[in-house]
């Protein structure tokens, strides 16, 4: 990067969001052990301190390093603290990282550096992940995979096109695996579209009542419209093919005259067709959590539950963004632009998503995040990320400085209105890492408030205001064993005053587990504390900040 690039870059974070400096204060008071492999995995080289990158970008590969080498076991191949579903995201985002430091403007060495010594963990992840029992599991669960390994064919193609004398074509091999993967999973979840009930969508989970929730809407949407640009179309059978109009490079692209499979698309299009339509959004414009039926005779999701997720209002936005790549049609990104819009305005809104400038989940303030609800910032990011990026979803190694169309240059500016909130974000972010692991916090917000005893009181007190609809229901009443018919808010307040959590019960003894819910010190430190998946949302909101801070330059 040229000297004047970077000094521009420094302003910009420095003068535009916050002093930089508070991004040197982590948390000190959290007692996160480190895994055996922390140091020993951890041979990239780049510190924060080092020379080498622009800064931002040293942030990224910091944030990616830790969660590498605190959280990934070369002995087991895996990320043991994951569940199932989680461990696809944490995946999605390692390989992600991966492709964003592929595009970087750092030294050629030094991209393959990392790539040598990353990228085996995520073969071995391929071979340890758990599919028999994902393909048993909800449909949303299966779509995590699907998204994840898109991301591994996605990087190994731009890792292919870069460096066509470099690659390491071991790795390049798993490209066809990968990318076997998505579309085996891509199969399990096809079979939750129906249209007996509400007209279309997905449901959740084969095994339960019917429930049409948006996050597993979501997921079909980008995973249906990722399969159509991203699946290698010399992999699809004959009687699927739709021409792929590829070619641009002069002949060297390998899928010029390949053919994709256009069932993708129209799923992809119907499949947001029915999303849009069906009411999902609350008055603040902010997206619920889905749909139940009064009824099954009358098969109408009729039945709203009001809880709103940040991750909720993301997925969405990656297969908008491929949407209009692959239609032309504007319509996909101002919707794009209209629900991220709503997500910076919802302080004060029902459902909001922010307080103080920063993306928070409900459950955020009162420390009972469940490893679900840990993951969600994280995925609002990557999806962001997704929706800005200046390169296409076919051919990512198109250098952002290429002439571009000019409907993708107007895209790329609006974007970069959105980079205030994220950089606030990753600033807020980043000052709630452990200062020995450097493993992020969940609550961003926190140390706002850590040292103000009126915010603890009320917290403790149940006195919070919370713009919440009282109609929405929580994973705090469903899954920890309180009465569901009990709105979120005032569940809240009620595990509030008790000071404690009833989380799930030992398998042995039947026992609940009692979690006392702290109201001092380091608020990060309450309940599960810092986990892989929160580590995930420090990576998220850090590629954000590389990537779309990087539209600038």
């Amino acid at each position: 990067m040229r000297p004047s690039n970077f000094s521009f870059r420094l302003r910009l974070l420095r003068v535009c969001i916050l002093p930089i400096a508070i991004f040197t204060t982590p948390s000190s008071t959290a007692q996160i052990p480190l895994s055996p492999q922390f140091v020993e995995h951890r041979r990239s080289g780049i510190s924060l301190n080092s020379t080498i990158g622009s800064e931002p970008l040293r942030y990224l590969i910091h944030s990616f390093e830790t969660l590498q080498s605190v959280f990934f076991s070369p002995e087991r191949g895996d990320y043991p603290s994951a569940i199932d579903w989680t461990a696809a995201v944490v995946q999605t985002h390692a390989v992600s990282a991966l492709h964003s430091i592929l595009l970087s403007p750092l030294p050629k060495n030094e991209t393959l550096n990392i790539i040598d010594i990353y990228f085996p963990d995520v073969i071995s992840f391929y071979h340890t992940q758990n599919v028999g029992s994902l393909k048993f599991q909800a449909y949303d669960d299966m779509l995590w995979v699907v998204l994840g390994w898109l991301a591994g064919v996605r990087f190994l193609d731009a890792y292919y096109y870069l460096f066509p004398e470099s690659y390491n074509p071991d790795f390049y091999t798993y490209r066809m695996e990968f990318a076997l993967r998505a579309r085996e999973f891509w199969v399990y979840a096809e079979r939750g579209w129906d249209e007996l009930f509400c007209d279309g969508g997905m449901i959740w989970n084969p095994n339960l009542q019917p429930y049409k929730n948006a996050i597993t809407n979501e997921l079909f949407i980008s995973a249906s419209i990722q399969m159509y640009t991203t699946f290698p179309p010399e992999f699809n059978p004959p009687e699927s093919w739709f021409f792929f109009g590829g070619g641009e490079d002069g002949g060297n692209d390998k899928r010029k005259g390949q053919k994709r499979d256009v069932t993708y698309l129209e799923y992809a299009v119907k499949a947001y067709d029915w999303f849009k339509s069906s009411n999902f959004t609350n008055d603040a414009g902010l997206v619920t959590d889905g749909f139940h039926m009064s009824s099954y005779w009358k098969r109408k999701c009729d039945e709203r539950d009001e809880q709103t997720y940040t991750y909720n209002q993301g997925v969405v936005l990656s297969g908008l963004r491929a949407l209009w790549e692959e239609t032309g049609n504007k319509a996909y990104l101002e919707d794009g632009y209209q629900l991220v819009q709503r997500v910076i305005e919802s302080a004060g809104k029902v459902g909001e998503m922010v307080r103080a400038d920063i993306l928070e989940d409900h459950c955020d303030s009162w420390g009972w995040c469940n490893q679900d609800q840990q993951a969600f910032k994280g995925i609002f990011f990557h999806h962001l990320t997704a929706f800005c990026s200046p390169h296409p979803y076919t051919k990512t190694w198109r250098s952002k400085h290429e002439n571009h169309s000019p409907e993708l240059n107007a895209h790329v500016e609006k974007c970069k209105t959105f980079f205030p909130f994220i950089g606030r974000n990753s600033i807020a972010a980043w000052t709630t890492r452990h200062r020995n692991s450097s493993v992020f916090g969940m609550w961003w917000s926190a140390p706002l408030f850590e040292k103000d005893p009126g915010f603890s009181d009320k917290l403790q007190n149940g006195d919070l205001d919370l713009k919440r609809d009282p109609k929405a229901v929580d994973l705090v009443n469903t899954d920890r064993g309180g009465d569901w018919e009990i709105g979120a808010t005032e569940a809240e307040i009620q595990l509030a005053k008790s000071g404690k959590i009833v989380w799930e019960r030992e398998l042995n003894s039947g026992k609940s587990i009692i979690q006392m819910n702290k109201m001092e010190g380091d608020l990060n430190d309450r309940f599960l504390g810092r986990t892989v998946e929160t580590q995930t949302g420090g990576v998220g909101v850090m590629r954000a900040a590389w990537e779309i801070g990087s539209l600038f330059l």
